[in-house]
């Protein structure tokens, strides 16, 4: 390897370092603030790195609130939005043809935790408001290697396991309370 080359890897390197060195000391947010740089430049910039449960809940918040076009925010009937206030993401459920809405919240790695709370806050039927709360925690790994897996794993099997189990959750709702279509 020539010697440009071989600065260059290790600039690269020094700069990989300097930039995970600042997430962890500074977070996430302040650390895009610092760099100027948005969520995907500071990780193409920083390259595979480990990540924690607590990096992960920040960038996947971070993500859905900067990025509208890469993190899937709409499937079916059900629209993401998140809740800059709590730091969560809900979902709601809203079927017009037969006059339904459901509400929930489906925050992965919430508060830094290895697991995925889905919280339904409740069901709504015309004008029947049900507000029986379900829960379901699902662990997950935080074993991710880089923006691009973490992106991937979201549009995936995260809107996968949650529409999963809303779906369940609306098809209990409709039974428990003779809903049925």
């Amino acid at each position: 390897m020539n010697k440009r080359l071989k600065k260059l890897n290790e600039n690269t390197k020094n700069l990989s370092n300097l930039l995970m060195n600042l997430v962890k000391e500074n977070g996430l947010s302040k650390t895009l603030e610092i760099t100027g740089l948005n969520i995907i430049n500071l990780f193409d910039r920083i390259g595979n790195f480990a990540i924690d449960a607590n990096l992960l809940n920040e960038i996947i918040l971070e993500l859905f609130d900067k990025n509208d076009d890469i993190l899937i925010n709409k499937i079916n009937n059900y629209s993401l939005y998140l809740d800059s206030l709590e730091g969560t993401i809900r979902w709601t459920y809203t079927n017009n043809k037969t006059n339904e809405r459901m509400f929930a919240i489906c925050t992965p790695f919430w508060d830094g935790n290895d697991f995925l709370p889905i919280d339904v806050e409740g069901y709504i039927k015309d004008e029947d408001e049900l507000w029986n709360e379900f829960q379901k925690i699902i662990p997950i790994s935080p074993d991710f290697n880089s923006i691009e897996e973490i992106i991937e794993w979201f549009n995936t099997k995260y809107i996968n396991t949650v529409v999963s189990v809303l779906d369940g959750c609306l098809k209990d709702y409709r039974k428990k309370y003779k809903l049925n279509k």
